[in-house]
C-alpha cells in the first residue's frame, strides 16, 4: 500500500486544516503518497489492527505499518481522500451503530467526534491506540472516567440535518460527551443487534491470523486475539451497559 515511501514526504499539517485538528488543538504529523495524505501514529500493530478487522465491514479508515524503520508506526489514510461510494455502510444509523458495536468489540474507548469523520453526511472512524487492551474487562471498560472517551460519555443524538466532522466535534466540546449522530433511533437499535451478532459471529481462526499479521510481538498477538475471541461472547452484555449509560434506545418488537 506504501511502498516507496521516504522520509521527504514527512511533514507537518496546515494550521488551517481545521478537520484535521486533534482533541487538544495540536495537529498530527502527515505524509503525502501520490497525492493523497496519510497521518502518521505510533503504536502501528493497534492501528494497523483497527483497520483489518473493520476492513470492507464497517467504515473504518485503511491503514498500514511503515516500510522501513525500527519503530512499529502506522499511516492512516485520511478521510479526505474518501468519497461516499468508497464506505461499505452509506447510511447513517447504520454507520453508527456499526462503529459502536465494533468499539465494543474491540474495546475501542475513544469514540469520540474527534476520532471520526464525515463523508457527505456518513461517519467514517479511526484511531485504535486505546483499543485491544488483553486485560480489559468488558465491566472494566464500561467504567466512567475522566475525559468524554469513556462509555459513560458516549451518546446518540437525533441529528435534523446532515451531520459534519466540526459541528460534531463543535457537540462534542460543548457536551462533553463522545456524540454519535443519528437520525431513527428503532432504526439505529435494529442496527445494533444485527452488528452486535455479525461481529460475534467472526470466525476465531481469521481473528487469530489478522492479529498475527499487524506486527505484534508474538505473546501480544496472542493475548489480544484471545480478548476479541472472549469480547465477542461478552457483546450483549456490552451493548446492556451501554445503554443503561447512554440510555441507548432498544428496538421495537418486530
Amino acid at each position: 500500500m506504501v511502498a516507496g515511501l521516504r522520509a521527504r514526504w514527512r511533514r507537518r499539517c496546515r494550521v488551517g486544516d481545521g478537520e484535521l485538528a486533534n482533541w487538544d488543538g495540536g495537529f498530527p504529523e502527515i505524509v503525502e503518497i501520490g497525492g493523497e495524505r496519510w497521518v502518521l501514529k505510533d503504536d502501528g500493530p493497534r492501528e494497523v489492527l483497527g483497520a483489518r478487522l473493520g476492513w470492507g465491514r464497517v467504515n473504518v479508515a485503511a491503514a498500514d505499518l511503515m516500510p522501513h524503520g525500527s519503530r512499529p508506526r502506522a499511516l492512516v489514510r485520511l478521510a479526505e481522500n474518501y468519497r461516499l461510494r468508497d464506505l461499505p455502510i452509506r447510511n447513517l444509523d447504520e454507520a453508527a451503530a456499526a462503529e459502536l458495536a465494533f468499539s465494543l468489540w474491540t474495546r475501542r474507548r475513544d469514540t469520540h467526534a474527534f476520532n471520526r469523520a464525515y463523508v457527505d453526511g456518513i461517519p467514517m472512524f479511526f484511531d485504535h491506540s486505546a483499543a485491544f487492551v488483553p486485560e480489559d474487562s468488558v465491566d472494566h471498560f464500561a467504567r466512567d472516567g475522566p475525559d468524554n472517551g469513556y462509555v459513560p460519555r458516549w451518546r446518540v443524538e437525533v441529528w435534523g440535518e446532515a451531520a459534519t466532522t466540526l459541528a460534531l466535534r463543535d457537540r462534542n466540546r460543548v457536551t462533553e460527551s463522545a456524540v454519535h449522530a443519528i437520525s431513527e433511533p428503532a432504526v439505529f437499535a435494529k442496527h445494533l443487534e444485527r452488528w452486535v451478532a455479525e461481529l460475534a459471529s467472526i470466525p476465531t481462526d481469521w481473528i487469530r491470523a489478522t492479529v498475527a499479521s499487524c506486527g505484534f510481538e508474538v505473546d501480544d498477538a496472542e493475548r489480544v486475539a484471545a480478548m476479541l475471541t472472549r469480547s465477542q461472547g461478552e457483546l450483549p452484555r456490552a451493548v446492556e451497559l451501554a445503554r443503561t449509560a447512554l440510555a441507548m434506545p432498544v428496538a421495537a418488537s418486530a
